[in-house]
Formats: C-alpha cells, structure tokens, sequence
C-alpha cells in the first residue's frame, strides 16, 4: 500500500468513526429526552391500607377520595397496618423530641460542613456492635458527609454523650 493510499483508508475509517459517534450520540439525546422522572405509584389496594394525620389519628383509607389517597401515599402516611403506621407516629415523636432538645443544649449552632477545622460529632446506630456488652449508640467524629442522618449533630462529644444518656433507652425502643 502507498502512502496515499494510507491516508485514503485513514481518512475513511476517522469518517465512519464520527458517523458512529454521532449516532450514538442521537440515541444518547433521544434516550434522555424520552426519560421520565420517577413517579410514586399507588398501590391498586390502596384502599385497605391505613392513614395518621397530624396528631397521631389514625383512619382506614377507604374512607377518602381517590385524589386524597395519593396525597397521603405520596407524603408517606399511608400504611399497610395500624402496626406500621403507629410505628412511624413513634418515630416522628422521637425524631422532633431529639432535635428539641439538641436545640436546647446547643443553642443556634449548625456544623459548618465547609470548616475542615470543626469537629461535628454524630451518634449512630451500630447494628453489629463489637462485643456483646456494647450499646448499639456509638459517637463518631464526622469529618465529612457521607450520609444524612435522622439524630442531630453535636458540636461537642460531651453533648452526643449526655444525648445518648438522655434518649439511649428511647432510641433503642423505637429504631432497634
């Protein structure tokens, strides 16, 4: 093969390269113009499952409209049982209760996730604690986010320890 001829047949495969990649980039286009959003959807047996209002009320969802029943499944107060739902109402109490008192005892303060200077404590749920005596409350020094948690954090590890004195035995009932 003479150069020419080279440079022909490279000039040729660079031509069906970028036709190839414009194609797939038509279909990257078109599959991500067609891409929905993720919906709730309604479970058909919506009407069996059970609604807690606000103040800890718990009904049958029979009793609603259709348009009342996606509200509610949509906002996470529709459940399968009254088990399931007075489990969640235990939850919500628990959840305003720790932020309460975080509140109370440390005043205004929020971590500054942009100080890498500041020391935030967090206290988790360890489901696998390394000895049997061990509380399943741990306190860790939280260096950057890697998950959202549902306690609060704390600017001192003296107020994530007084914390788990005041709620251990609640949060344990509650969440394990």
């Amino acid at each position: 093969m003479t150069n020419e001829e080279f440079e022909q047949e490279i000039k040729r495969l660079e031509e069906r390269i970028e036709d190839q990649i414009n194609s797939l980039r038509i279909k990257f286009l078109e599959s991500n113009a067609n891409k929905k959003p993720y919906e709730v959807e309604v479970p058909e047996d919506i009407g069996d499952y059970v609604y807690i209002n606000n103040i800890g009320n718990i009904y049958d969802l029979n009793t609603f409209t259709i348009v009342e029943y996606e509200k509610i499944y949509k906002r996470g107060l529709a459940f399968k049982s009254k088990e399931e739902a007075e489990q969640f109402d235990k939850e919500r109490i628990l959840i305003n209760k720790l932020k309460n008192w975080a509140k109370e005892q440390q005043g205004d303060w929020t971590p500054n996730w942009n100080d890498d200077d500041e020391t935030i404590h967090e206290v988790q749920i360890d489901r696998f604690p390394m000895y049997a005596c061990d509380s399943p409350l741990v306190i860790n020094e939280v260096e950057e986010v890697r998950s959202v948690s549902i306690f609060p954090y704390f600017c001192t590890y003296e107020t994530a320890r007084k914390f788990i004195e005041e709620f251990g035995d609640e949060i344990k009932e509650v969440f394990c």
